[in-house]
């Protein structure tokens, strides 16, 4: 399978069924076996592109097509998107090549009687590569960069037109393929030359002192690196969320919504072989996951699945954890650049309504708290209502705000005022995150 019909396959499905763009990917690279690493590297760019620039290209497809948007059939308009961001976006490739082989991929869709006015869509758009859009400045700013206007706009109101535009700008690069070096199995050096002796080029990161950022480095599941559980995928900001927990070995650690467990694979590796994490989610399947990753890295004797609902009484002692994680779920627009389909799936009052979510479980599990022990609370959101007044909450039940202690991370970069820590893609190059200790 080529890598414009990997891309296609994945768009169809993340419009048709609201799969995940990341999820679906890796499924379908997966699929298509063993492909060329410039291959998967194009189906990734041009299924996160399109992604990402979904509002943009749609501005230029309708000021060239005479039906409407809206009355195109699913698959036509992912191959009217796809080939129109060759077309705009990816200087390195031809325009024949973009027309016909979108034309192509119509086709073999069982799509012909749709061939031709993709053809002349697609080849108005290459004659006229100007992109329409409106006068009104925050509307400009929606769809040149495309993110809904409802986001812009409350975007621009916290911090300003100059910097929501580099916001969104931020959002708009691709986002560097980051892992965590799994310390009980290598150094952050052991493990940049393991994946170098791959031809896979890294360097370290700037904000967490056990990550890598990787250069063009194909499927990681087919690197020798990865199956000897050298690493595992986990942003710079994620990484910082677990060494906000002050970990000793011999501890008794709850993460509460767990999956997919990036987080509890860290904690558990931070236990230095002693002490254990109870890793709580809803999804069954998801902790079925999660139990692999830790095969993998070596660490599942210290990691204790447990499928429940952590916004309700859960099968533990009160009082008998010495560190808890929540995780919580949440809007996710912190995480634009690796989930660019989310900005299209959220509208504002999501923001409200997670924020009641995250009070419910916070609220319970701070019953499994001991007396002492510190709460982590976290979300993938840069949204007040989801990230600081959270914590804000949270003193006001009695809680105090610990500053960041673990060594290695140059804290003051990222720690806000009030003592929490907040990372911003624009300003770090990471994804947008909130963390806070507690103390109780």
């Amino acid at each position: 399978m080529s890598a414009r019909a990997i891309a296609f396959k994945v768009l169809v499905q993340v419009e048709r069924v609201g799969a995940y763009l990341g999820v679906a990917l890796d499924a379908a690279l997966r699929s298509a076996g063993p492909i060329p690493r410039q291959d998967a590297a194009l189906a990734t760019e041009l299924a996160y592109g399109v992604a990402r620039r979904a509002l943009t290209l749609d501005a230029a497809i309708a000021a060239h097509s005479k039906r409407s948007l809206k009355k195109l059939e699913t698959a036509v308009h992912v191959a009217l998107r796809l080939g129109a961001y060759q077309l705009l976006f990816l200087d390195r490739v031809p325009e024949h090549a973009a027309v016909d082989e979108t034309v192509e991929l119509v086709k073999q869709q069982g799509l012909a009687r749709a061939a031709s006015f993709v053809n002349a869509v697609l080849r108005k758009i290459a004659a006229d590569k100007t992109i329409p859009l409106p006068d009104e400045p925050l509307e400009r700013l929606s769809v040149a960069e495309s993110h809904p206007a409802w986001l812009v706009r409350r975007w621009a109101a916290r911090f300003g037109p100059d910097e929501t535009t580099a916001l969104c700008r931020a959002d708009n690069e691709a986002a560097p393929v980051c892992v965590r070096v799994n310390t009980t199995r290598a150094t952050r050096e052991e493990a940049a030359a393991a994946l170098a002796a791959c031809g896979v080029a890294s360097r370290p990161t700037a904000l967490s002192p056990i990550g890598l950022l990787l250069e063009e480095p194909g499927p990681l599941f087919n690197l020798e690196p990865f199956k000897k559980g050298l690493f595992q995928v986990q942003d710079e900001a994620a990484q910082l969320v677990s060494m906000l927990a002050v970990i000793e070995p011999g501890m008794r650690v709850l993460d509460a919504c767990a999956a997919p467990g990036g987080k509890t694979c860290h904690l558990a590796e931070r236990l230095q072989g002693k002490g254990e994490v109870y890793a709580v989610d809803i999804h069954e399947r998801k902790l079925q996951r999660l139990e692999t990753e830790a095969r993998r890295l070596g660490i599942e004797g210290l990691v204790r699945p447990r499928a429940a609902d952590a916004s309700r009484p859960l099968p533990f002692a009160k009082g008998s954890f010495d560190v808890i994680l929540l995780d919580a779920p949440c809007t996710g627009l912190g995480t634009l650049r690796r989930h660019p389909e989310i900005r299209y799936r959220r509208v504002e009052g999501d923001i409200a309504r997670m924020a009641g979510i995250q009070a419910t479980l916070a609220n319970n599990l701070l019953r499994y708290l001991k007396p002492g022990g510190s709460f982590v609370y976290s979300v993938c959101s840069m949204e007040p209502e989801e990230g600081e007044q959270r914590a804000e909450s949270l003193v006001d039940q009695g809680l105090s705000l610990a500053p960041p202690q673990t060594p290695g991370v140059p804290w003051s970069e990222v720690t806000t005022p009030s003592g929490t820590v907040a990372t911003f893609p624009h300003r770090h190059h990471s994804d947008g995150f909130f963390g806070a200790r507690l103390t109780l």
